[in-house]
């Protein structure tokens, strides 16, 4: 089984311009996340999805290889379906988004696990949070699992809900890590799919694949990962790797 990582990297960031070149502690923060991906013996090769010139310059700069994609893509998913129609060796392509410095050998190991065991079609991971603030902000996405690791919903909502907990909140709940392994199968399926009333209401794309019956299957990875959106994200990263 060949399994591959594609990090689709933009760089025109709204919140955070060029991003994905910002320095971290004397690299890139595009070469942090490569790195660090290409440390874990069990992937089988790392690609970068670029949008930009300057991103491909930086990336093969450090070794990396690279695939120049549109501009336009208005998610990562659009993107990696992209680069995948440019490679053809992958049973199973992992989607780490270009911000997520803090990737280890600890998050994408229990992916791989569960793929080689169970050959899902898409696996994403999730990650325990006893946070009250996190459980009521709509920006982290919270997701409701069967006892058979499968996904009955993700939401920005505050899910599930205890009538009888003060606030609804049990102080446990789980909050989805926007990683995502597709099959090579899937990857064609999913390019074709039409957008979805729920999807566009929740401003999701997996609610997509929800809506059309596709099963997500999902493992617990720990919950360390900074995803940098912010400046102050960015510093914060920036002091982690200083220590």
């Amino acid at each position: 089984m060949r399994i591959i990582v594609v990090i689709p990297a933009r760089l025109a960031s709204t919140r955070l311009p060029n991003k994905v070149l910002k320095d971290i502690n004397g690299k890139s923060m595009i070469q942090r996340v490569w790195e660090s991906i290409k440390s874990v013996a069990l992937i089988d090769e790392v690609i970068i999805a670029a949008d930009h010139p300057d991103i491909e310059q930086k990336a093969t700069a450090f070794g990396a290889k690279v695939i120049m994609t549109r501009e336009d893509h208005i998610c990562g998913t659009d993107r990696i379906i992209e680069a995948s129609k440019k490679l053809t060796n992958f049973d199973y392509l992992i989607n780490v988004q270009a911000d997520e410095v803090l990737i280890s050998k600890a998050h994408l190991e229990p992916i791989i696990n569960y793929i080689k065991a169970h050959k899902p079609s898409i696996i994403t991971p999730h990650f325990k949070n006893h946070s009250l603030k996190d459980f009521q902000n709509p920006n982290k996405v919270k997701l409701v699992i069967t006892k058979e690791s499968k996904v009955v919903y993700f939401s920005r909502a505050s899910i599930p809900f205890t009538r009888d907990a003060a606030e609804g909140f049990t102080g446990l709940f789980n909050q989805h890590a926007g990683i995502y392994a597709f099959s090579a199968e899937m990857l064609q399926k999913i390019e074709a799919l039409e957008p979805t009333p729920l999807e566009k209401q929740e401003k999701l794309e997996q609610l997509r694949w929800l809506e059309h019956n596709i099963d997500i299957h999902t493992v617990e990875i720990p919950n360390d990962l900074i995803g940098v959106d912010t400046l102050e994200d960015l510093e914060k990263v920036r002091t982690l790797f200083k220590s």
